[in-house]
């Protein structure tokens, strides 16, 4: 059998509502020498029977749910192309991505990777255009940083679907690492940038699909902090001694910031003094923040001021009812909230469902894609009406 160029593969899980939208962007690619792998995290909706209509057009794996990093993982152990292209299942490509990262991976053979710029899109795929202004300066800014070890280690704006690998470059580096539940495509960005040149297309070529159930704030910090000890461990392979202490710099900023969230103050102080007792000019080791530099010089007055906020934001009246806002996506009660209704949409299959204190009603709606029948019940006329 004659081998793909490409090997596309998607990761999906209780995905339906999207997944179709996904595949149907990689068959509209102008560029036909691909492969289509569709790896199932388990999924407990309606995934699989829409995925039937595609037939032979892809390749369908159902695993039990063990995470997208493993999912990924055996997409790329079962692909025979030369190159892997990795698509959430909630996102799209725009026409000529494909054809455009083949062109410029098989012209620039020292690279690993090449990747592209994004669009912003919201749950019923219609552009977010301011946002999407404000995404394309931050790729600007990265492009000027550079794609190398050191620049990555501080600011890294790829996402996992604007990606193409040179396949033989992953057995080399290792495959996502299935421990980090966030981050793990900045770990292996870093990891191949390591060994390997990272190509840029600065042409937003990806649409990248805003909603509710991405990752919570917690899952994201978890996964900073994963990923930047990992590679604390590891930057030592740098040849470059500049480089090296720069992007330790980097990583223990990272840790600070983290631990900033939590405001866990021995952490943040013992990780902000590692910092500055590295051998850098005196300038860029000073370059903490004012967050960090608040921290280590007035602790108390910052757990103080925190805590007045947290309090005065609580009080503080929303245009929203419950404190939710329906297009808040990386972090806070909406997502959190989701991860709930994952868990309990497992048990809701076909069944008629109370879902009592619902509130705005975007659980239900997350239901109403498995259940029979969903009944939102709440006792805020407000809620009510926002949910209508």
């Amino acid at each position: 059998m004659e081998m793909p160029k490409v090997s596309v593969i998607i990761t999906t899980y209780n995905r339906g509502r999207f997944v179709c939208a996904a595949i149907e962007s990689v068959l509209a690619q102008n560029f036909r020498d691909a492969e289509i792998i569709v790896v199932d995290d388990g999924s407990r909706d309606d995934t699989y029977k829409l995925l039937k209509r595609y037939g032979s057009s892809i390749y369908y794996i159902y695993q039990k749910n063990k995470g997208r990093s493993v999912a990924r993982n055996n997409g790329i152990r079962l692909s025979r192309g030369e190159y892997a292209a990795f698509l959430d299942d909630d996102d799209i490509w725009l026409p000529g991505k494909l054809e455009s990262q083949v062109a410029f991976l098989d012209s620039h053979p020292a690279c690993a990777l090449a990747h592209t710029f994004t669009e912003l899109m919201d749950e019923r795929g219609q552009p977010l255009k301011k946002e999407t202004k404000k995404h394309l300066r931050l790729y600007r800014r990265a492009l000027r940083s550079g794609y190398v070890y050191e620049a990555m280690s501080r600011v890294c704006l790829m996402f996992t679907s604007s990606v193409v690998m040179r396949r033989h470059c992953l057995s080399k580096v290792g495959l996502f690492d299935p421990s980090m539940e966030t981050f793990e495509d900045w770990d292996i960005y870093l990891r191949l940038a390591l060994k390997y040149e990272i190509g840029v297309i600065p042409e937003p070529l990806v649409r990248i699909r805003i909603h509710a159930a991405h990752s919570t704030q917690d899952e994201f910090t978890r996964g900073r902090i994963s990923v930047s000890l990992k590679h604390l461990g590891i930057l030592d392979s740098l040849d470059d001694p500049a480089s090296r202490e720069r992007a330790r710099y980097n990583f223990y900023l990272h840790l600070a910031n983290a631990y900033y969230i939590a405001m866990d103050t021995e952490k943040i102080r013992g990780y902000i003094l590692r910092a500055l007792s590295l051998n850098l000019p005196v300038l860029p080791r000073l370059n903490l923040g004012f967050n960090l530099w608040a921290v280590l010089l007035f602790p108390g007055l910052v757990r103080k001021i925190r805590g007045i906020k947290a309090a005065s934001g609580l009080a503080k009246r929303q245009d929203y009812p419950q404190r939710i806002k329906p297009l808040e996506t990386f972090g806070g009660p909406l997502a959190s909230h989701l991860k709930r209704y994952e868990f309990a949409a497992r048990f809701c299959r076909g069944m008629v469902i109370l879902d009592a204190a619902c509130g705005v009603g975007y659980g239900s709606g997350y239901l109403a894609d498995i259940a029979k029948e969903v009944i939102g019940l709440d006792i805020s006329a407000e809620a009510i009406v926002y949910a209508k």
